[in-house]
C-alpha cells in the first residue's frame, strides 16, 4: 500500500488504522513524505502490534516523528515476527531513544534492512545500528561476523573482507598489509567500492552472500 505524499497527519492514520483490523494480509506499507507527528507514529506502532499485523516493510521516512514514537517502535519490534524492511530516515528520533531502538533490533533479527540517516543520531550510532543490521542478515544466512582483531589466521572457509575506508589508496595500502599479515588467499576479497551510503553497503553485502559461498564476514 502506497499513500506517499498525501499530507496524512494524526487523523488520518487512524483511518489506516481501523483498515488494518480488517486487512491482515497487507505486506508492505509506505507512509513516507506525510504529516505524522509523534502521537501519530506512537499510535500507529501500538495498532500495529495489537491487530498482530504480518507487515514485511514499512516505510515512514520524512515525517514528523520523534522519540516517543520511538520507544513505541522499539516495543513493536520486539514483538514482531514478520518486518524485514524498516525506514524511518528523516525524522526527529534523537540519541535519547538509539540505546532503545538498538535494543529492539538485536532481539528481533529478522530486521535485514533498516534507514535511519537524517534523524538527530551521532555518526557512531548510525554505525551501530547498521551493523546490528547487517549481522542480523548474516545469521539468516549462516555466516558468522566478526572483526579482523578477533580472527585467527588459520581459517578454513572463504570469507569476505571489507575494508570500511572511502578512499581507495588508503584501502588498497590496507589491503597490502593484511596480504604480509594473513598471505595472499583465494577466500580474501577487497571492497573496492566507494561505500559511503549504509544502503549501498547492505546491498552490496546481500550480492555478495550470493555471489560467494562465504561463510565468515570479516569487518576491517
Amino acid at each position: 500500500m502506497n499513500l506517499e505524499d498525501n499530507l496524512i497527519d494524526y487523523g488520518g492514520s487512524r483511518f489506516i488504522a481501523s483498515a488494518l483490523k480488517v486487512n491482515k494480509s497487507l505486506k508492505h506499507i509506505s507512509l513516507k513524505l506525510n504529516r505524522l507527528d509523534d502521537k501519530a507514529g506512537h499510535k500507529l506502532c501500538q495498532d500495529l502490534e495489537q491487530n498482530k499485523s504480518v507487515i514485511e516493510s514499512l516505510n515512514l521516512s520524512s515525517n514528523l516523528l520523534g522519540n516517543s514514537f520511538c520507544e513505541s517502535l522499539a516495543e513493536y519490534l520486539k514483538l514482531n515476527e514478520s518486518i524485514k524492511k524498516l525506514d524511518i530516515s528523516c525524522n526527529d528520533v534523537d540519541e535519547s531513544n538509539a540505546a532503545t531502538l538498538k535494543d529492539s533490533l538485536t532481539s528481533n533479527f529478522r530486521i535485514t534492512e533498516i534507514q535511519v540517516r537524517n534523524n538527530h543520531f551521532t555518526p557512531e550510532t548510525e554505525a551501530e545500528i547498521n551493523e546490528i543490521v547487517l549481522k542480523n542478515h548474516l545469521k539468516m544466512k549462516h555466516i558468522t561476523f566478526t572483526k579482523l582483531g578477533d580472527c585467527k589466521s588459520n581459517f578454513n572457509t572463504n570469507c569476505f573482507v571489507q575494508i570500511k575506508e572511502k578512499s581507495r589508496g588508503r584501502r588498497m595500502r590496507i589491503w597490502k598489509k593484511l596480504n604480509r599479515l594473513i598471505g595472499s588467499l583465494p577466500w580474501v576479497e577487497e571492497t573496492t567500492q566507494n561505500l559511503p551510503h549504509p544502503a549501498k553497503e547492505q546491498r552490496m553485502c546481500r550480492a555478495l552472500v550470493q555471489k560467494y559461498e562465504m561463510r565468515t564476514y570479516i569487518f576491517v
